[in-house]
C-alpha cells in the first residue's frame, strides 16, 4: 500500500466515525446509483431490441432503483438530514464533461 493509499484509508476511517459522515458517504454512493448508472442502463436500452438484452438491462435499472432506496432509508435512520452534495463532487458528471 503506498502513502496516498494511506492517506485515503485514513480520511475515509476518520469519515465514518460519525453520523454525518456516513451519511455523506451514503449520499455519494446514492448520487452514483441514481445519475450516472441509471444513466448508462437508458443508453443501453437505446442500443438494442434483443428481448433478452432488454430483460438483462431492465433488472439491473430496477436494482440501481432499490440500492437508491436502501442507502436514502439508511441515512434517514442516521437522522442527521440529507447532505446535499454539489455538482462537483459528482463522479460521474465529471467524468461525462471529461469524456
Amino acid at each position: 500500500m503506498n502513502t496516498l493509499d494511506r492517506i485515503g484509508l485514513q480520511f475515509a476511517r476518520q469519515l465514518v466515525k460519525t453520523p454525518e459522515g456516513r451519511a455523506h458517504l451514503l449520499a455519494h454512493v446514492a448520487q452514483g446509483e441514481s445519475s450516472g448508472e441509471r444513466a448508462v442502463f437508458e443508453q443501453l436500452a437505446t442500443l438494442t431490441h434483443e428481448p433478452e438484452l432488454q430483460r438483462l438491462i431492465r433488472r439491473h435499472a430496477a436494482d440501481e432503483e432499490r440500492h437508491v432506496e436502501l442507502l436514502t432509508r439508511r441515512i434517514d435512520e442516521l437522522g442527521v438530514g440529507h447532505p446535499q452534495l454539489p455538482e462537483s463532487l459528482n463522479l460521474f458528471a465529471a467524468l461525462e464533461r471529461r469524456l
